[in-house]
Protein backbone atom coordinates (compact mmCIF):
# COMPACT_ATOMS: atom_id res chain seq x y z
CA UNK A 1 0.00 0.00 0.00
CA UNK A 2 1.30 3.00 -0.51
CA UNK A 3 2.83 5.60 2.49
CA UNK A 4 1.03 8.17 0.64
CA UNK A 5 -3.06 8.20 0.01
CA UNK A 6 -4.54 8.74 -3.53
CA UNK A 7 -5.64 12.11 -3.22
CA UNK A 8 -2.37 13.48 -3.55
CA UNK A 9 -2.80 11.87 -7.11
CA UNK A 10 -6.16 13.63 -8.54
CA UNK A 11 -6.31 16.83 -10.34
CA UNK A 12 -3.57 19.37 -10.79
CA UNK A 13 -0.57 19.76 -9.15
CA UNK A 14 -1.28 21.67 -5.67
CA UNK A 15 1.52 22.62 -3.48
CA UNK A 16 0.43 22.28 -0.23
CA UNK A 17 -0.23 18.25 -1.21
CA UNK A 18 3.53 17.82 -0.68
CA UNK A 19 2.91 17.62 3.09
CA UNK A 20 1.37 14.27 2.40
CA UNK A 21 5.09 12.69 0.65
CA UNK A 22 6.18 10.68 3.58
CA UNK A 23 10.74 9.97 2.86
CA UNK A 24 10.80 6.79 0.32
CA UNK A 25 7.28 7.40 -1.66
CA UNK A 26 7.97 6.44 -5.21
CA UNK A 27 6.70 9.02 -7.25
CA UNK A 28 6.43 10.07 -10.89
CA UNK A 29 7.08 14.09 -11.38
CA UNK A 30 5.57 15.22 -15.06
CA UNK A 31 7.19 19.08 -15.42
CA UNK A 32 5.76 21.93 -17.36
CA UNK A 33 8.57 21.16 -20.15
CA UNK A 34 6.92 17.96 -20.51
CA UNK A 35 9.56 15.54 -19.02
CA UNK A 36 8.63 12.75 -16.87
CA UNK A 37 11.43 12.21 -13.66
CA UNK A 38 10.79 8.91 -11.78
CA UNK A 39 12.21 9.60 -7.84
CA UNK A 40 12.39 8.41 -5.04
CA UNK A 41 11.10 11.27 -2.45
CA UNK A 42 13.70 12.47 -0.06
CA UNK A 43 12.22 15.82 1.12
CA UNK A 44 11.67 19.27 0.47
CA UNK A 45 14.87 21.94 0.35
CA UNK A 46 15.02 25.40 -0.92
CA UNK A 47 11.80 24.80 -2.77
CA UNK A 48 12.75 22.23 -4.83
CA UNK A 49 11.86 18.32 -4.72
CA UNK A 50 14.80 16.42 -3.76
CA UNK A 51 15.41 12.88 -4.35
CA UNK A 52 16.70 9.91 -6.00
CA UNK A 53 16.54 8.72 -9.73
CA UNK A 54 14.71 5.26 -9.98
CA UNK A 55 13.76 3.14 -13.41
CA UNK A 56 14.26 3.64 -17.14
CA UNK A 57 15.99 6.71 -18.17
CA UNK A 58 15.88 6.17 -21.57
CA UNK A 59 17.25 2.83 -22.64
CA UNK A 60 19.52 3.15 -19.74
CA UNK A 61 18.78 2.71 -15.90
CA UNK A 62 20.09 5.18 -13.39
CA UNK A 63 19.68 4.56 -9.56
CA UNK A 64 20.92 6.48 -6.83
CA UNK A 65 21.25 9.63 -8.74
CA UNK A 66 20.19 12.68 -7.02
CA UNK A 67 16.94 15.10 -8.70
CA UNK A 68 16.07 18.18 -7.49
CA UNK A 69 12.87 19.73 -9.61
CA UNK A 70 11.85 23.45 -8.76
CA UNK A 71 8.80 23.80 -7.40
CA UNK A 72 7.48 25.70 -9.97
CA UNK A 73 8.19 23.52 -12.81
CA UNK A 74 5.93 20.95 -11.39
CA UNK A 75 3.08 20.20 -13.51
CA UNK A 76 1.64 17.31 -11.82
CA UNK A 77 2.88 14.95 -9.28
CA UNK A 78 2.11 11.47 -9.13
CA UNK A 79 2.82 8.70 -6.02
CA UNK A 80 3.39 5.34 -7.44
CA UNK A 81 2.19 2.51 -4.87
CA UNK A 82 1.59 -1.56 -4.66
CA UNK A 83 -2.16 -2.07 -4.69
CA UNK A 84 -3.02 -4.59 -1.61
CA UNK A 85 -5.24 -6.58 -3.42
CA UNK A 86 -2.94 -8.35 -6.07
CA UNK A 87 -0.04 -8.75 -3.74
CA UNK A 88 -2.62 -10.60 -0.76
CA UNK A 89 -3.88 -12.41 -3.82
CA UNK A 90 -0.06 -13.28 -5.51
CA UNK A 91 1.07 -14.04 -1.60
CA UNK A 92 -2.03 -16.66 -1.03
CA UNK A 93 -1.53 -18.17 -4.43
CA UNK A 94 2.48 -18.42 -3.65
CA UNK A 95 1.62 -20.34 -0.17
CA UNK A 96 -0.73 -22.93 -1.72
CA UNK A 97 1.70 -23.77 -4.53
CA UNK A 98 4.46 -24.47 -1.84
CA UNK A 99 1.93 -26.77 0.24
CA UNK A 100 0.92 -28.53 -2.87
CA UNK A 101 4.51 -29.09 -4.09
CA UNK A 102 5.50 -30.41 -0.61
CA UNK A 103 2.44 -32.69 -0.34
CA UNK A 104 3.04 -33.75 -4.39
CA UNK A 105 6.60 -34.74 -3.12
CA UNK A 106 5.21 -36.80 -0.02
CA UNK A 107 2.75 -38.68 -1.66
CA UNK A 108 4.99 -39.39 -4.95
CA UNK A 109 7.89 -40.73 -2.69
CA UNK A 110 6.24 -43.25 -0.94
CA UNK A 111 7.80 -43.35 2.32
CA UNK A 112 4.54 -43.47 4.20
CA UNK A 113 4.15 -39.92 5.33
CA UNK A 114 0.68 -39.34 4.17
Amino acid sequence: MPKTPNEIQKGPFVKESLSKLVNGDKIQVLTLSGDAKMMVFRHIEDEKVVGEHYGKNGNEIKSNQKIEIPLGEIDKLYVKGVSPGPSIALGLVSVLGLIFGIYAIAVSSGDGYW
